[in-house]
């Protein structure tokens, strides 16, 4: 299987992320950092943001954890809650999604098919930057929280056919703080390679 990643964001340049994302290397987290690992991925984010690992597993996906600057990270109910979860982003407001998943075959999702390629951790991946006007905004899982750009980033693991997804949705008007943090997480990106 290939591990995808998916996330959604404002950026003003997608260049600009993803070549910080190939280049940069993750330093020891901080105090001001907290640090996330499962199922193969690492990474660092904000201690401001709210953590929820989720609580069920799918057959086709499997989510693993929503990063939220809401009061409090929603609630999982292994029996009711959807992916994506549902909340209600503030002004200026963040919330990232991040799941695995496989399915035999795929390369690319038709959000980030035509997007330029670019590596995360060494892996292929490709970015898309999405508003609510986008052909594809519909999938992005944003139009139910209040988001106003997204970004959906695709990163191939090693195996083949299986894939990391992480959606990141924004709500402006001021994206450049919640731009660099979500920068800064993909850049910390590690992949927890088989020997």
């Amino acid at each position: 299987m290939r591990f995808r990643v998916t996330a959604a964001i404002v950026l003003a340049a997608v260049p600009a992320l993803t070549a910080g994302c190939a280049a940069s290397t993750s330093s020891a987290p901080s105090a001001r950092v907290h640090h996330y690992e499962r199922d193969g991925v690492s990474f660092d984010y904000p201690s401001r943001w709210k953590h929820r690992d989720w609580c069920w597993e799918g057959t086709t996906v499997t989510p693993l954890v929503v990063l939220t600057t809401t009061s409090a990270a929603p609630a999982c109910d292994p029996t009711r809650t959807p992916w994506f979860p549902p909340e209600t982003l503030g002004r200026n407001g963040l919330s990232v999604w991040w799941d695995l998943g496989g399915a035999p075959g795929l390369r690319w999702s038709p959000t980030v098919r035509n997007s330029p390629p670019t590596r995360i951790d060494g892996q292929p991946a490709r970015t898309a930057v999405l508003t609510p006007h986008s052909r594809q905004w519909s999938i992005t899982g944003c139009s139910g929280t209040g988001g106003t750009l997204a970004m959906i980033t695709e990163v191939a693991a090693s195996a083949a056919d299986n894939y990391y997804d992480m959606t990141a949705c924004v709500r402006g008007p001021h994206f450049t703080a919640n731009e660099r943090a979500v920068r800064r997480m993909l850049a910390s990106v590690r992949f927890r390679r088989s020997s």
